[in-house]
């Protein structure tokens, strides 16, 4: 093939390839995407179980339900659209709200930069006559060497990245004024949680109560952590021997009922389908496994629990009292009030450095991290410089075939090479679907196995809560997000366009390589369509949820307990690994907006698609309440977008700079670049300065505000009170109308503790625009508080689980010819065991449980579970 001058024809043939590799990625994923929502609309009513579980499941209380959706196949679309996102943060969290805000501010700067761009940036580039085509013509490569075109790309970076550098600073001063609302309210300001401390690292010398209270006022409870290292091993033991003995029960039973009923059926009446069991199918097991002594399972596994319960509750005795055991350097410590609560943990405590550490404030029992409070700090650090180099020589082990997926994208400049010209005979629609949808698959099934890895190495790291394990994640995988699938694949892919001129002549690598940087938004473009259609697709599918539920649920659940899980534990959510996927397209969006401007509409619709896609999950199908970090990762992620401004601004002077040795005239718009990047960086650094106390806790003007006020003179009043008793909370009781507490400033119902009155017209709107004052409406159960808590709920609060812990009840199913009976009076002398809520299916003999029968109501039944406890429903 001959090559026409200026590459021409090169040019041509790699946009033809950069044609058909979109193609080739948006028909192949275009149909999955179709078959998913095929698979959505058909099975969604069928299985309300996967698709939402939030409509009616008894686990959520009637405030946090999302309403019905009717039974037709498109009934849930009405619904949909008229619920607000604020549903979200009433029913969910904080966390999940804010989330779904992310996927709104990063959908409206895509929208708005491809509003500005391409009425200006299209006719400039796309008129430059540098011989570039298809994709490439709408890019800066088209109009390399010609200055005067640079000043429309440095005008609409200025437009742009201001407008960006805006939203960040008001979308993290709504997120300071949203959260300082949501955490007053009274639902979250009556938590136990609320009021509570964590310190780490505490001296030797203050691990006493005595000393703690001299040195702090308004105390309400004080746990001091102790080492429950063996308790622990002893209680793993013993769930595991307990569920262990669970199961060999329900295997007796189901084969003694499964001959019972085969006898029947050919009437050979078994009187006594038990023996039979005993005889023939009564289960053994090895105490170690191939070379253990061999022993039968029902009486090793009681006999073994009953063991484990005396030495298990004789520790237990020594734990809560503190008789006999060490001490770990950690202490949870609950106030009358947040404001003490807050004061002890904005205070710096003790003289030296890293010693009586405020670790977290507001974090439930249930999130802590045990295992991690004994950790000294120096361990700490040692810890967390082990884990971030672990993760760095993960993104050097990745690295090469990230770039080997950078270098497929531009498939078509290898063919330029010798030993590569076999590639010419191979048809263009292969080469499409290689240079396409192949390096999309590679970097999202390598981005896929990451998470794995960085939970384990935050846990390594010292984590104290699986808050601040979600935070230290979502650093890691937002710069391994960033160096893998932005810098090593741009780069590679940029250097794969311009391999042969740089062969012929080395010194020309800079320039050539800063020219054809903007080629590689081409390999975006598909990677956008393959993430945005597929996971749009594969989130309203629930594949994976769908085929636990429905078809390992029906292999796998051999017990009334697996089957109770299964049914109750609705698939969570995890910040750390989600926030950072999305904050990487936005990056990569906001990058190539002056220098590819066509990626940004690609990433308006792909993060559309997203935002529907997570929107229908949390409000229908997500329980996002397990993972707190009070906001924490939207605050992080809103500043990781400084990087995409950072990065496009060096891109574009490094374009200019390369490009003034043979046109000195692109020095100006340099200049230009420059000083924008230097007043980038004085603006975030004023903007952090700024917030950086207000996102530290909450402030005392809001605390001792009118509605506040009101726990606080109760919490005081009750202060004398022995602080394990139940204290009987009227936060949230106002006789004021809803119009009244509106007006009220200081108000934290209904989402008015800081609404101003704005003024009417173009001033009213600026001043909206510019100050984010307007709360979201709260729903009215966040005005109360939550339910009293027992005495034992108290005592046990911030005690380590193992000390708290108790014999898992026994749950077996009940049958007709005694079986469960007999089970229960042999069992019943160890541990606790129930027969009720599961039962055999006369006619197959399959384990049913109780809420499995369509004739009765669902939460009903599922209340008659011996496992059910309306305990749970009781929040820390």
């Amino acid at each position: 093939m001959s090559t026409p001058p200026n590459g021409q024809g090169s040019a041509q043939g790699a946009g033809a390839s950069t044609i058909s590799g979109f193609i080739s990625t948006l028909i192949p994923v275009g149909l999955v995407c179709l078959a998913c929502l095929a698979i959505f609309f058909i099975f969604r009513k069928r299985f309300r179980r996967v698709y939402e579980p939030r409509t009616y499941l008894g686990k959520f209380s009637a405030e946090q339900r999302a309403p019905d959706t009717g039974r037709g196949m498109f009934g849930w679309i009405p619904a949909f659209w008229k619920m607000p996102d604020v549903y979200v943060l009433n029913t969910q969290s904080l966390d999940a709200y804010l989330y779904l805000r992310f996927f709104k501010v990063i959908f409206m700067l895509m929208l708005v930069g491809t509003c500005i761009t391409w009425p200006i940036l299209f006719p400039v580039y796309g008129t430059g006559g540098s011989g570039q085509s298809f994709f490439n013509l709408l890019s800066m490569s088209n109009a390399s060497g010609q200055p005067n075109r640079y000043y429309a790309s440095v005008v609409c970076a200025y437009i742009f990245f201001t407008f960006v550098m805006f939203v960040i600073a008001r979308e993290t001063l709504y997120f300071i004024y949203v959260r300082q609302a949501f955490l007053l309210s009274p639902r979250n300001a009556s938590k136990i949680s609320s009021r509570t401390v964590l310190f780490t690292d505490v001296p030797k010398e203050f691990l006493s109560e005595e000393k703690l209270r001299a040195m702090y006022h308004d105390v309400a409870h004080i746990w001091i952590a102790t080492d429950t290292k063996e308790l622990e091993d002893l209680d793993d033991e013993r769930q595991k021997t307990a569920l262990q003995l669970e199961g060999a029960e329900c295997k007796l039973l189901k084969a003694a009922n499964t001959e019972w009923l085969k006898r029947e059926k050919k009437g050979d009446r078994l009187d006594n389908p038990m023996q039979w069991a005993d005889e023939n199918k009564r289960p053994t097991h090895r105490i170690k496994p191939l070379i253990g002594k061999k022993v039968d399972t029902l009486d090793y596994c009681r006999e073994h629990v009953s063991d484990l319960q005396t030495k298990i509750e004789a520790l237990q005795n020594k734990h809560y009292v503190g008789d006999g055991v060490d001490t770990i350097g950690a202490v949870f410590i609950e106030f009358n009030t947040i404001q003490a609560a807050e004061s002890a943990y904005q205070e710096l405590p003790y003289h030296k450095p890293k010693h009586m550490q405020p670790r977290t404030i507001g974090t439930a029992p249930e999130e802590i991290i045990w295992k991690n409070l004994s950790m000294p700090w120096w361990r700490r650090e040692l810890s967390y410089a082990l884990a971030t180099t672990l993760v760095t020589l993960l993104i050097i082990l990745w690295s090469p075939l990230t770039a080997l997926a950078g270098a497929i994208s531009n498939i078509y400049y290898l063919e330029s090479l010798s030993w590569l010209s076999w590639l010419n005979a191979i048809p263009s629609f292969i080469t499409g679907v290689v240079s396409g949808l192949l390096p999309s698959l590679i970097i999202s099934l390598l981005m896929a196995l990451v998470p794995f890895f960085l939970r384990i190495f935050a846990k390594l790291a010292g984590a104290a809560s699986t808050g601040e394990q979600q935070l230290m994640v979502q650093g890691w995988y937002f710069w391994f997000q960033f160096i893998i699938v932005f810098l090593i694949t741009t780069f590679s892919s940029g250097a794969i366009s311009v391999i042969q001129q740089i062969r012929t002549d080395p010194a020309s690598a800079p320039v050539l390589l800063a020219q054809n940087i903007p080629k590689a938004s081409n390999f975006y473009i598909s990677y956008f369509v393959l993430v945005g259609l597929s996971t749009f697709g594969l989130a309203l599918a629930n594949l994976v949820v769908l085929a636990l539920y429905v078809v390992l649920g029906s292999l796998l659940d051999k017990t009334p307990r697996k089957k109770y899980n299964r049914y109750m534990n609705v698939k969570g959510i995890e910040w750390g690994v989600l926030y950072p996927k999305y904050t990487t397209i936005a990056i990569i969006g906001i990058v190539y907006s002056m220098i590819a401007p066509l990626v940004l509409g690609f990433a308006t619709v792909g993060l559309g698609l997203l935002y529907i896609a997570f929107r229908y999950e949390l409000l229908f199908a997500l329980d996002a309440s397990g993972m707190n970090t009070r906001g924490e990762t939207y605050k992080k992620a809103l500043n990781q977008l400084f990087v995409g401004v950072y990065v496009s601004e060096l891109c574009m002077i490094g374009i200019f700079a390369m490009d003034i040795g043979s046109h000195p005239a692109s020095a100006g718009p340099m200049i230009l670049m420059i000083i924008f990047f230097i007043f980038s960086i004085l603006f975030q650094t004023v903007m952090n300065k700024a917030f950086s106390p207000m996102l530290r806790g909450l402030p005392r003007d809001l605390l001792a505000g009118s509605r506040y006020k009101q726990a606080v003179d109760i919490q005081m009043e009750e202060g004398a009170r022995d602080p394990r008793t139940p204290r009987t909370s009227n936060l949230g009781q106002d006789d004021r109308t809803l119009a009244d507490r509106d007006n009220d400033p200081m108000d934290l119902d209904g989402g008015a503790m800081l609404h101003q009155t704005h003024q009417k017209g173009w001033k009213g709107l600026l001043e909206r625009a510019l100050h984010p004052s307007r709360m979201p409406d709260f729903a009215e159960w966040l005005s109360q508080p939550v339910d009293d808590y027992t005495e034992d709920q108290r005592r046990d609060a911030y005690v380590a689980p193992a000390i708290s812990s108790v014999t898992p009840l026994i749950w077996i199913p009940h049958d007709d010819f005694g079986g469960s009976e007999r089970e229960k009076a042999a069992t019943g002398k160890v541990t606790a065991i129930d027969d009720g809520g599961a039962y055999w299916e006369e006619k197959t003999g399959k384990l049913k449980v109780i809420w499995e029968d369509g004739d009765k109501d669902e939460w009903a039944s599922v209340k008659q579970a011996p496992l059910y406890s309306e305990d749970e429903r009781n929040v820390y």
